[in-house]
């Protein structure tokens, strides 16, 4: 998928994902310096081989939160993950002299295009990192977002069971924690994923593609 489609793509969409008193500002705007005011947004897109015949989607979706926040009052970092996690970008580690819309645009591509050479999807993984991440942050509110179907390749290994269902323990006991909200879920996949962040209680929204991704 060539960058501009990406773009087209994400600009059909409202802008405006989490009304924190963003502005439709670039990605180039200069980051503020210190601790800030507002909200990080925590971003992990499924690049797993599961999710090739939606992964456009999955990337639109990501270019509009990545270029629709205030970095002046805010951050995002973004994360991919498949039979691992890896977090690519983060706001408050970028420069406003390069960076633009083309520029983050390009960065998902980079990222994002090709699947993860490995198989397996490994949820546990990923919510282990978003929890991470959220228990570090200095700003005082989190939102976190997955962009994936929700196929857990290890689903049924105690192990992973065990990690996966203690990481939404933790996100729960966050109380920075706003919202966990996961887009593009299979019918298939809802069930365990309810099941695992039920702690978090009305904080989870899981949603399909044909939902609107930017309901407040």
């Amino acid at each position: 998928m060539k960058e501009s489609t990406i773009i087209a793509l994400a600009m059909v969409a409202s802008a405006m994902l989490f009304a924190s008193g963003c502005s439709s500002t670039s990605v180039a705007s200069p980051p503020a310096t210190g601790n800030k005011q507002g909200a990080q947004t925590l971003v992990s897109v499924d690049y797993s081989q599961s999710t090739e015949q939606i992964r456009s989607h999955l990337m639109s979706m990501s270019f509009d939160i990545g270029t629709n926040f205030d970095p002046q009052v805010d951050s995002l970092r973004l994360f991919r993950f498949g039979h691992n996690v890896e977090e690519v970008w983060d706001s408050n580690q970028q420069s406003s002299v390069d960076l633009d819309d083309d520029a983050f645009a390009l960065i998902l591509a980079q990222n994002l295009k090709k699947s993860d050479p490995i198989g397996g999807t490994d949820y546990a993984t990923m919510l282990d990192a978003m929890a991470d991440a959220a228990e570090t942050t200095p700003e005082p509110l989190v939102r976190v977002v997955v962009c994936g179907d929700g196929w857990n390749d290890f689903k049924g290994d105690r192990e992973h069971d065990t990690r996966y269902r203690a990481a939404a323990e933790r996100l729960a006991k966050n109380p920075k924690v706003k919202l966990v909200r996961l887009w593009g879920v299979s019918t298939g996949t809802r069930e365990e994923i309810r099941s695992v962040l039920k702690p978090l209680g009305a904080r989870v929204q899981v949603m399909s593609l044909d939902q609107n991704p930017l309901a407040p």
